[in-house]
């Protein structure tokens, strides 16, 4: 499985996997830290990921 955080607005991020340009897409609030454990552990990898090369 590969990861690579991609940004983009929220409409545009949830198109994209309907026209197969992505797995999946995950968006959020800018200023909110997540409030679930699954939440934090997922902004974390992103927050470590080395993203596109």
């Amino acid at each position: 499985m590969e990861i690579a955080p991609t940004e983009d607005t929220s409409e545009r991020m949830l198109a994209a996997p309907h026209r197969g340009e992505l797995g999946i897409a995950v968006t959020g609030l800018a200023d909110e830290e997540p409030s679930s454990p699954a939440g934090a552990v997922f902004l974390n990898l992103m927050r470590t990921s080395p993203g596109p090369a």
